[in-house]
């Protein structure tokens, strides 16, 4: 077969899939990069920061003793983690002292109470939700470092915005029948749902209210078929990490509030940032719960149905499981389509599994499901199999930006 039929099979399979009706998009800290929010390696450097010096973003709350149990607590992991980790060992430390008699635990040579833990969790995450809101951008190599601040914000919200209005003013425009697009989003930025309003998309996230509002999932189907009465295009936003935004207090109610509403002294808001993948039982209590069964759900169903993944490391196996789960033991409707970086080695060739996460090379090789897998990879395009169809090259359509040229200019030009 000649190389202008294979790249045009290619481009044809991917059109198909974005041409469907029924649309799950999977979003993951990698979409938010290039809007200077950090990774985690660049977020874990600017927690430290802020708990190191006491921060006045944080008002008292940075205090030496949090970051004196911080510096404990990361000695004891291997040097390769990052505040992910950090914030899963601090629930479990806060759990393994609410079961002892007195409530503590032994970090080395040091004592812990378990309300000290608590308190020095809850100023990393409010560390976290400053550099969230306002953005960082790490130092590396020639480029330097940019710390956004209240006053002077560095967060560039113009590729969300590309995005939306590339999927939906441009790719999804002549549809007579808009179903509502799901997306489901690890990140806890407000970025998408900022940028879905800028668009005028109506936007339904399980909350009800409106700047402060309080979680109500049992009525979002309502909400939602009211959105579709006065806007043409809707979406719904299942944020499984939960977002910088969201508090919770002791009795179990959830509100999405201003950022101004949240208040560093005020230790009886719990900030509902839950980023580690291994903190399986967050999923077990709501709003996590129902985030879960919502997504769970929409992987389910009968209609064909795109699951497209942009951004997203494939390192949280709780929902690689049910992305899993879906494929193999649901409706046969379930395409996957992944954008995603491959590794290569110091003589630029591809690493072992075509430099693909585990978890996506393994779903490529399953003989149960493999020919409902796509990869737009950035060194050629997948199915089936760890061989590309396409000629191998360097590929810029696997990042957030390369996404919206295709919603917006077709594929054919990514190639």
């Amino acid at each position: 077969m000649s190389e202008t039929r294979v790249i045009e099979q290619a481009v044809e399979s991917i059109e198909n899939l974005l041409e469907l009706h029924s649309q799950v998009w999977l979003l993951g800290a990698g979409v938010s990069k290039d809007a200077k929010i950090p990774l985690m390696i660049g977020l874990t450097t600017r927690v430290e920061q802020l708990l190191k010096k006491g921060d006045a973003c944080l008002k008292t709350l940075a205090s030496e003793r949090s970051n004196e149990i911080y510096l404990a607590v990361k000695s004891e992991l291997q040097k390769s983690c990052h505040v992910e980790h950090l914030l899963s060992q601090f629930g479990d430390l806060i759990a393994i002292a609410h079961r002892k008699e007195k409530p503590e635990v032994k970090i080395g040579s040091q004592k812990f109470s378990g309300d000290e833990l608590r308190e020095a969790h809850r100023h990393v995450q409010l560390a976290i939700r400053h550099t969230v809101e306002f953005g960082y951008v790490p130092k590396d190599g020639a480029t330097e470092e940019q710390i956004g601040t209240p006053s002077a914000s560095i967060v560039d919200p113009s590729f969300h915005d590309a995005f939306v209005n590339s999927l939906f003013a441009v790719h999804r425009a002549g549809l007579e029948h808009n179903p509502a697009v799901r997306f489901v989003t690890t990140n806890y930025d407000t970025l998408l749902e900022d940028a879905l309003s800028r668009a005028h998309v109506a936007c339904v996230d399980g909350f009800s209210g409106g700047s402060t509002a309080f979680w109500d999932p049992g009525n979002l189907h309502r909400r939602l078929e009211d959105a579709r009465r006065v806007s043409r295009h809707t979406a719904t936003i299942c944020k499984l990490h939960g977002s910088i935004d969201w508090v919770g207090n002791d009795d179990g109610i959830v509100t999405r509030v201003r950022s101004s509403a949240i208040n560093p002294d005020d230790a009886s808001q719990n900030l509902l940032i839950y980023p580690q993948a291994t903190k399986y039982q967050v999923t077990q209590r709501d709003p996590f719960a129902t985030l879960f069964a919502d997504f769970r759900a929409a992987l389910a169903t009968n209609a064909p149905t795109l699951l497209a993944i942009c951004g997203y490391s494939f390192g949280d196996d709780h929902i690689n499981e049910e992305i899993e789960r879906a494929l193999r033991t649901g409706p046969k409707g379930l395409s996957v389509l992944a954008f995603c970086m491959q590794w290569t080695n110091a003589e630029g060739k591809l690493e072992e599994d075509a430099g693909m996460p585990p978890v996506l090379s393994r779903w490529l090789k399953s003989e149960a499901f493999k020919d409902r897998v796509f990869v737009c990879g950035s060194r050629g395009f997948y199915r089936g199999s760890l061989v590309s169809r396409i000629p191998e090259k360097d590929y810029q359509w696997w990042k957030f930006d390369g996404v919206s040229r295709i919603l917006r200019d077709g594929v054919e030009g990514s190639l």
